[in-house]
């Protein structure tokens, strides 16, 4: 990659150590033969103090390049940051900056990296189309959305954003316009491949047109079918098939699967995980696999953990209020806690009044962890048998290079990765970012992978009632202080508050919630079980899909 251009200024990676003197080729070299040989930790080192020793545009890109490989990306962002002072038209290291401040979670950061890079290249359609994707995650920005979308499409001549502004239109619920860049995308490039089919669809349904939409997804269905072959192969093809085709069929296979279900065919989709599963199990693959060696082993943990108890998800919801009033009616029985989010708040204000423990913390987001980390440190030194499942990408961003390898040190048989694999989503492409982005989703295939007996969503309204301004979870909390919902549109860029309003505001909650039961029926699917009931313990919920039980009925099942 490269990110350096030959325009010289002024500046330097001001955190970098100051290394002894040194011969800055000496140092370029030992650089280079630590990339070669595959320690990159070494390269960092290296390329550190080459830094140090003859600061330049040249060498900070060489610790961005290094850092970023090894995901360290603070100290990437802060190499791109020190190259700009260099070169502060140079519009590749904009962009490349804005895709590390996306990967912790600084969307307002990368939003204004691409805008720094657009008033260099204002004709660039890569340039506006991120700009408007990273613009509707900063609620200052948000009422733009649709006209930069709008621009970037226009700039597009060849097509090749389209895919991606459609998928964003959606997302704004401007399903006309969505569809209608639909056809601007047929008529640049020819035809509708698969996935603008299902977005076509996507757009119609939004409309209210279901026997268009459902044809469209037929469509794309057929259209998949076409790119597969006739029958699934058998378990010795599957294992004598070439990696990439492996990966290319299974792909095809998990988008049929999301287009099945959108097309209200849920039970073909079930059928179609089973021959992802038929796949995996041939290929010697388990799900969920993450980027770390020890997901599998960790799963073991998990489940042995969970042991086929009632697992309690204790989501956002004023419901929480009433639970925490009555959570001694369990008695000596107490189901697996799991805490999705502001963990801290549930752990000491739900449960410890109660002398429960959170047997499960879930923190996804960068923001989650870092907002956290005192709960999170005290959490896992707990003797007591507690697991976190993370991100990442979170850790990456909460901790700094040195300190995330100690805590991972000792805190890593307890933690579990969450990250970009087939079951991190049934649905990744959907326009349902209360569920794709929320911690619910990203952790539930490792939840349902645990086998516990039975879910209870409790708290799980998805809606923030404007009476409940105490708290988040409608108690008062000194760990969380929440705001009415007419602020969050002032306040809008905290984290918290943004997906409050984003959830009040924006998504539809029975949608939602069928598309949850269906992640659980497809987790379990891919590992050939039955997947566990699922119960909605939130009396004043909207969802309604899932059975919706009383606290009272909870209290009777698992007291």
């Amino acid at each position: 990659m490269n990110v350096t251009s030959s325009e010289p200024a002024a500046g330097a990676l001001t955190t970098a150590r100051t290394a002894a003197l040194a011969d800055p080729d000496s140092l370029e070299q030992a650089g280079d033969d630590a990339i070669e040989q595959g320690n990159l930790a070494l390269a960092e080192m290296a390329f550190l103090k080459l830094c140090a020793a003859q600061p330049s545009a040249a060498t900070h890109a060489r610790v961005y390049e290094v850092a970023a490989a090894r995901t360290h990306y603070a100290l990437a962002q802060r190499a791109l940051e020190a190259l700009i002072d260099f070169e502060p038209n140079n519009v590749r290291a904009l962009e490349h900056l804005a895709h590390m401040r996306g990967l912790t979670g600084d969307a307002p950061g990368a939003t204004d990296a691409l805008r720094r890079a657009l008033m260099i290249e204002p004709k660039n359609p890569t340039l506006a189309t991120a700009y408007a994707i990273w613009a509707q995650e900063c609620l200052d920005h948000f009422h733009e959305v649709p006209a930069l979308l709008t621009k970037a499409a226009e700039l597009d001549e060849d097509g090749a954003h389209l895919e991606q502004i459609v998928d964003a239109l959606l997302y704004q619920q401007r399903f006309k316009d969505a569809e209608h860049y639909a056809g601007v995308f047929q008529a640049r490039t020819g035809s509708l491949n698969p996935r603008m089919l299902r977005y076509l669809g996507v757009a119609l349904a939004g409309q209210g047109r279901q026997d268009e939409a459902r044809e469209v997804f037929s469509a794309a269905i057929a259209a998949c079918n076409e790119l597969l072959p006739e029958k699934p192969a058998s378990a010795t093809q599957w294992r004598a098939m070439d990696t990439a085709e492996a990966q290319r069929q299974c792909e095809l296979y998990a988008f049929r699967a999301r287009l099945e279900h959108q097309a209200g065919q849920s039970s073909s989709a079930m059928g179609t995980y089973g021959i992802l599963r038929d796949a995996a199990e041939a290929r010697g693959l388990s799900y969920p696999d993450g980027p770390q060696a020890s997901t599998s082993a960790r799963l073991g943990d998990l489940r042995r953990l969970i042991a086929g108890r009632d697992l309690a998800i204790l989501c956002q919801g004023h419901s929480l209020a009433d639970f925490a009033a009555r959570i001694g009616e369990l008695g000596t029985r107490n189901p697996a806690f799991a805490s999705f989010g502001r963990f801290g708040v549930v752990e000491h204000d739900v449960l410890k009044p109660a002398h429960r423990a959170l047997d499960i913390a879930v923190a996804l987001g960068a923001g989650s962890v870092a907002g956290n980390l005192k709960h999170m440190k005290t959490f896992l030194q707990q003797s007591r048998r507690t697991m976190a499942i993370v991100s990442p990408d979170a850790l990456d961003a909460a901790f700094d290079p040195e300190s995330r390898a100690a805590f991972l040190s000792v805190n890593g048989n307890r933690l579990l990765a969450a990250a970009g694999n087939p079951l991190r989503s049934v649905t990744p492409d959907d326009p349902l970012g209360m569920i794709q982005e929320n911690s619910l989703l990203a952790a539930l295939p490792l939840l349902v992978a645990a086998r516990p007996k039975r879910v209870f969503l409790i708290g799980a309204d998805y809606a923030i009632p404007t009476s409940k301004t105490t708290s988040h979870f409608g108690i008062a909390s000194k760990h969380f202080a929440a705001r009415t919902s007419a602020e969050f549109a002032v306040l809008g860029n905290d984290t918290q508050q943004r997906d409050n309003f984003d959830t009040t505001m924006r998504f539809d909650a029975a949608t939602c919630d069928r598309d949850l039961g269906f992640q659980i029926a497809a987790v379990a699917a891919l590992h050939g079980f039955a997947a566990p009931p699922v119960f909605n313990v939130s009396c004043e919920s909207r969802l309604q899909s899932l059975p919706k039980i009383s606290l009272d009925a909870f209290f009777e099942m698992v007291g």
